[in-house]
């Protein structure tokens, strides 16, 4: 634990430093794909290692890390945001997510602190998510609905999304430029028209 506090401190070290550094920079992503087990490693991890960290403790590490990271560039100027590490949405990212919201709600964290604090905004001002649909628009549609309804019922609703990754890897669809175009096309209306609570697309 005293280590992993340290750890903590010095990342909001870092970011207290770069936000002061490039003031021109307003929004901040503390990481990223944490919802994935190949994004945050155990001590004594190797590639294809079963020693991965759960879901539940990459949220809370998630967190933690948001939570300083957001004190941080706070320090350095008000109007800095934070936006949340961005989700590759795999199978497993809204238990990830729920977890998250699990322990900002659980008055455990942020750890290396002598108070607990519950307040979302505290964490992250901004949802990020990185829909790279691989087999419908639908599919990927319902699986961004399925993570804002999360972020709603924890009180959220009200943040923006952004969608910080967003596309379609050529080589799952044999590099089938005219498909590509349509499937484009597509997700930009779906957006539009059905993912209203998208705020902006990269």
């Amino acid at each position: 634990r005293e280590t992993y506090v340290r750890f903590l401190e010095l990342y909001g070290d870092c970011y207290e430093l770069l936000a002061k550094e490039f003031p021109e920079i307003t929004y901040w992503e503390p990481g990223n794909e944490f919802d994935s087990s190949g994004s945050l490693h155990p001590i004594g991890w190797t590639n294809g290692s079963a020693n991965v960290f759960t879901e539940s403790e990459r949220a809370r590490i998630t967190a933690d890390l948001c939570w300083y990271a957001n004190r941080a560039v706070q320090k350095a100027d008000g109007k800095n945001v934070i936006v949340f590490p961005g989700s590759m949405m795999a199978d497993a990212t809204p238990i990830y997510l729920e977890e998250v919201y699990n322990w900002i709600s659980s008055k455990k964290i942020p750890t290396g602190e002598e108070y607990s604090d519950t307040n979302t905004w505290n964490y992250f001002q901004i949802l990020a998510w990185h829909p790279y649909p691989s087999s419908t628009i639908e599919a990927a549609a319902e699986k961004c609905e399925e993570l804002h309804d999360i972020a709603v019922r924890n009180g959220d609703g009200d943040k923006k999304v952004w969608f910080t990754e967003v596309g379609f890897s050529e080589h799952r669809f044999k590099y089938d430029q005219n498909l590509i175009d349509k499937l484009y096309l597509e997700l930009f209306n779906t957006v539009k028209e059905r993912l209203t609570f998208v705020d902006t697309l990269f």
